[in-house]
């Protein structure tokens, strides 16, 4: 077995089939049966997605800034031990010679490695947005009905992250928002056709909403991690390597905004006032909706329209989450303000959007 080997997925990144017959394949040539991954964030999901059910096992995690947990296994932190007889899968979105000091690590101790190229140049990584507006203002766009109440044009040259179905606004407000994301799994599964064909935001995708992309264009994936909060406030990140699941998308938007570093950070069309229509029938569970009529909690009533499938949307649940939100903002001296006539949300202070004009 070489010392350094190479493995580069460019060609492969959004048609996981093949791309794991590439890995897989070039390891067991390798009579390799167990690897270590130096990576962790949405590398190392990658290469655990990858090896799944192949019969190579991964026996730890390794990173050189990251402590703690990941997917159920401790952190490794070299310069701490590691067995001399496994080889390493070095995963990451950055180019080899950003990566000197892990391979220059590995080598030093003759533990042969992997080098997982998951950048495809055309496809963005979170990295690339760290600190990208740092002390500029941004827009967090619910999609409320109270955004008819409000002068959209006046965004146009603004930082906009929009959500879901904004898009159908779009022609309307006179502009596309700058960033877009999605994350409830029957919404995205739902609308498909239609978050894939529009064009022009960068679209953040939670990894494991990945098999439902099939336009790639100005695509960035993110390591969001869905884990229950029933008992307490949900964790909030500022780091580009992991978000974290707060039971609405707008709770995704404010941690981009964070990770972008914006400051001011502004709130409109999140209402937080929700009702079920008659015309609603529930599923299996009975958390999950479809609409067989217009929708009355939304800025376009074919929102969540006829036919539509979403989510029960848990006001208490929700709370907690911007209540985690503006922990994290006011510990770190970040403004956050509700733009939104008529919110009831009341974690954030108040101000009159046209005010934010003048």
């Amino acid at each position: 077995m070489k010392m350094e080997n190479t493995i580069d997925l460019k060609a492969f990144i959004g048609h996981f089939d093949l791309a794991r017959r590439s890995l897989v394949g070039r390891l067991k040539g390798d009579r390799v049966s167990r690897v270590n991954v130096w990576g962790t964030g949405l590398s190392g999901e990658v290469v655990s997605y990858l090896l799944a059910g192949s019969g190579i096992g991964i026996s730890n995690f390794y990173d050189s800034f990251r402590t703690g947990e990941f997917l159920g296994s401790p952190i490794g932190a070299p310069p701490g031990e590691m067995e001399p007889g496994i080889p390493v899968v070095v995963a990451s979105t950055r180019e080899p010679g950003q990566l000197e000091e892990v391979t220059g690590f590995l080598k030093s101790r003759e533990i042969p490695y992997y080098l997982l190229n998951l950048n495809t140049g055309s496809r963005l990584n979170a990295w690339d947005f760290k600190d990208r507006h740092r002390g500029e203002r941004c827009f967090v766009i619910g999609n409320g009905p109270s955004l008819n109440r409000l002068d959209m044009g006046k965004l146009k040259n603004e930082i906009t992250i929009g959500a879901n179905r904004c898009f159908l606004g779009f022609d309307r407000w006179g502009f596309r928002v700058k960033y877009w994301t999605i994350e409830d799994k029957l919404v995205a599964e739902d609308v498909r056709e239609e978050w894939n064909a529009f064009g022009g935001p960068v679209k953040f995708i939670p990894l494991d909403l990945q098999h439902l992309v099939f336009n790639y264009d100005n695509v960035c994936a993110i390591n969001l991690k869905r884990e229950p909060f029933e008992h307490g406030l949900p964790k909030f990140s500022g780091n580009h390597c992991e978000f974290f699941w707060g039971g609405t998308v707008t709770y995704v938007m404010l941690q981009l905004a964070a990770v972008m570093g914006c400051d001011p950070i502004y709130l409109i069309g999140v209402d937080f006032n929700y009702v079920k229509p008659g015309h609603v029938t529930e599923g299996e569970k009975k958390t999950e909706w479809t609409s067989h009529g217009d929708d009355p909690n939304h800025f376009d009533p074919t929102y969540f329209g006829k036919g539509r499938k979403w989510h029960d949307p848990m006001l208490p649940r929700m709370l907690k989450a911007y209540r985690s939100a503006r922990g994290y903002f006011d510990s770190r001296g970040i403004t956050v303000l509700n733009a939104t006539p008529g919110t009831r949300l009341d974690v954030f202070e108040k101000v009159d959007f046209s005010s934010l004009f003048k």
